[in-house]
């Protein structure tokens, strides 16, 4: 919501040749049938603090899965709708917005690298995350990071419906949640620390 006001009203300089030199398509929610599915687990929490709130079984009518792993496979109507979406505007990036990891994770993948995506795409996922870090850094975001992760070889994600058709598919991974509260939360040593072994000086975090 914040990205569309701030496409909407502000000027600075960055927004302002966004608006002029872009056209930006929002998708609020793709998976619409999941998230009524987890405000009302969350509607059940908030009414009933005492008891085990029910689990969120199903995402969607017909599936019991994070429709993201749909991209390869393409069963589903919501991934044939977004597939439906990009043909029609080819868009030259596609951003998916995820939840589950600490902080800003900003996507690269991790290698081996599938060896049917044009190189040049693989390329921009660095640049791309290199100017995100750099840009969040700068104006004082804790913890935003980029490189691994994700597997950048399985063609299974959703934003592969850009990656398979010569345009770049990337996404951020959030902190998720159980709901709309605001909590604190704890992040363990082995997701804010990074160990290297010797004589391999692999690294580990």
């Amino acid at each position: 919501m914040e990205l569309a006001y701030r496409l909407a009203v502000e000027e600075s300089p960055l927004v302002e040749n966004i608006r002029k030199n872009s056209i930006v398509l929002i998708t609020p929610v793709s998976e619409a049938d999941g998230r009524d599915r987890a405000v009302d687990v969350y509607n059940y929490r908030k009414a009933n603090p005492a008891k085990t709130a029910p689990t969120q079984i199903y995402w969607g009518k017909y599936v019991a899965h994070d429709n993201n792993r749909d991209g390869l496979g393409m069963a589903l109507a919501l991934t044939r709708t977004m597939m439906s979406a990009f043909l029609e505007y080819h868009p030259t990036v596609l951003h998916d917005l995820h939840e589950s990891q600490p902080f800003l994770y900003v996507s690269t993948g991790m290698g081996p690298y599938n060896a049917w995506l044009d190189p040049l795409v693989i390329d921009e996922w660095q640049k791309m995350a290199y100017v995100d870090v750099e840009e969040m850094t700068k104006r004082g975001v804790p913890g935003v990071w980029t490189h691994g992760y994700y597997d950048g070889w399985a063609p299974n994600y959703m934003f592969y419906v850009a990656n398979g058709h010569n345009s770049i598919g990337r996404f951020y991974e959030t902190f998720g949640g159980f709901g709309a509260d605001t909590g604190e939360r704890t992040v363990p040593p082995s997701a804010t620390s990074r160990t290297c072994t010797a004589p391999t000086r692999h690294c580990h975090g």
